[in-house]
């Protein structure tokens, strides 16, 4: 990664693909699982050799925000040199990435190059509780062009926080001698100048059986009056004085009447 090996990236292919051909099938059906659709691998080293490889600068952001995820790839894409010692030898590498110096809050990205594509870079950082990434293509300028786009990113926008996890106040006859809670937080980018309208909806399904832990509905995010999120709400049953199935139907009569 900071030295662009792709001799190693050919290793790593044959080594968890079993074949460098298997290897890019599994690439093609990850980047299709993520969102990717407008790309094409044919080799897992990026050269314009083996039809090369067809891709966008958004399907380039939506990977790298998946691989932001993952703790290994965040170590490896902020590290500015690293020094290997071999029984005959010792390695320093250092990172292509010269925005890790020029830019203080950068926190990783890679360069590229060949012929066809000429200069790429993808490049993430991080600020205020708000991560971008940047992506740009063909861009002789693009270190400076990177560290400007990530300041107006974060003097215009700003990560709303809709969701916190844990226990959702959401009142339902039905669990009403339950939790319900979801699992994770929930922030959204907004425009500093655009209204902001966000109503928190719910759709719950009345279970006959189910256990703790178990997902009992969604917790749904409308924001400017499009859905934008959607997750899990799942049901806490170790409360005590628990009502019954029959229970509850007896309370709906009594409601009733």
């Amino acid at each position: 990664m900071l030295r662009s090996g792709n001799d190693a990236a050919l290793v790593i292919a044959k080594y968890v693909g079993g074949s460098v051909a298997n290897f890019v099938d599994m690439m093609n059906n990850k980047a299709s699982e993520i969102g990717m659709k407008n790309s094409t691998f044919n080799n897992p080293h990026g050269l314009d050799i083996d039809k090369g490889n067809y891709s966008t600068a958004y399907d380039m952001a939506i990977l790298t925000s998946y691989a932001m995820k993952l703790n290994e790839y965040r170590i490896i894409t902020k590290t500015k040199s690293y020094k290997l010692k071999t029984n005959k030898n010792t390695y320093l590498w250092k990172n292509k990435n010269k925005l890790l110096k020029l830019y203080k809050y950068t926190t990783g990205g890679k360069t590229g190059f060949t012929d066809i594509a000429r200069r790429t870079l993808v490049t993430t950082a991080s600020f205020n509780n708000i991560n971008l990434v940047c992506v740009t293509l063909n861009d002789g300028n693009d270190f400076l062009d990177h560290k400007s786009l990530f300041e107006y990113g974060f003097a215009n926008y700003t990560n709303l926080e809709i969701i916190k996890k844990g226990n959702v106040s959401i009142y339902d006859e039905y669990y009403n001698d339950y939790e319900l809670y979801t699992d994770v937080d929930f922030n959204y980018i907004v425009n500093n100048k655009e209204d902001v309208d966000v109503v928190l909806k719910y759709e719950l399904e009345k279970k006959r059986d189910f256990s703790d832990g178990d997902i009992v509905g969604n917790l749904i995010v409308i924001f400017n009056g499009s859905e934008v999120h959607r997750q899990n709400i799942f049901v806490r049953v170790n409360k005590k004085n628990k009502t019954g199935f029959f229970d509850k139907i007896k309370n709906w009569f009594k409601n009733i009447f």
